[in-house]
């Protein structure tokens, strides 16, 4: 996933030529654990959530014994 997204970054990025290769891959990498820390909230929020659905629902079935 992650050499995906940085083999997208360096196609969209190639007319550029101001910048170095050195800071184009240090903004890669910068990029790269952005969207790898994002992927790790997005999954503990949904297990968060699903572990809440689940509490409800053995509450609710304790209530209807």
């Amino acid at each position: 996933m992650v050499k995906k997204s940085l083999e997208i970054l360096l196609y969209l990025n190639k007319g550029r030529k101001e910048m170095k290769n050195r800071q184009d891959l240090i903004g890669y990498l910068i990029i790269a654990i952005a969207i790898i820390i994002a992927g790790i909230l997005i999954a503990n929020a949904i297990r968060a959530g699903f572990s809440r659905i689940g509490e409800t629902i053995v509450y609710h079935a304790e209530l209807l014994r």
